[in-house]
């Protein structure tokens, strides 16, 4: 039980704070990263995208 507890708080602190201090930087650096990526039409949009809208759903159940 104690594990589950640790890696629970070290989620909490390592995902979910560290999103609410830098959220803004984190979007616009996601959008400079998808801009650059387009022009060398890599499928690194695509990761990103899906990544972010699940980091999204994640700060949704958090709150």
């Amino acid at each position: 039980m104690a594990n589950n507890t640790d890696t629970f708080l070290f989620s909490v602190i390592f995902c979910f704070f560290p999103s609410l201090l830098f959220f803004p930087f984190i979007h616009s650096l996601l959008i400079i990263l998808l801009v650059f990526s387009s022009f060398y039409s890599i499928n690194l949009p695509f990761l990103l995208i899906s990544k972010f809208s699940h980091f999204k759903n994640v700060i949704i159940i958090f709150i």
